[in-house]
């Protein structure tokens, strides 16, 4: 894997990680995951700015936005007991294979 790609799995990881922080700051009321959300966008942001300095911006940014999309479903389903239905996973398959097309 490249350095660009492994920016944008991390910057992606940071973006879901900020999400769950999203969830359990209950509408920007409770500090720590408040500051949470600042920090994981804010180095996320800057991990993917780093990113596509090197790739298409089209590409590079979906394969960040699919990644995320993945994580956060996962961190859902394993932190607050989200239903997974075939329809979440019909539409996770579809991300996946988008994110890997995208990368070829």
């Amino acid at each position: 894997m490249n350095r660009p790609f492994l920016l944008s799995l991390a910057a992606a990881m940071l973006y879901a990680v900020g999400a769950v922080c999203m969830k359990s700051s209950q509408s920007l009321r409770v500090l720590w995951p408040t500051l949470g959300i600042y920090a994981c966008f804010g180095l996320g942001a800057t991990l993917q700015a780093f990113a596509l300095h090197a790739q298409d911006v089209g590409a590079g940014n979906t394969v960040v936005l699919g990644v995320e999309a993945i994580v956060s479903l996962a961190l859902g389903v394993l932190i607050f007991r989200e239903e997974v239905t075939m329809q979440k996973l019909a539409a996770i398959l579809l991300v996946a294979s988008g994110v890997y097309l995208l990368r070829r």
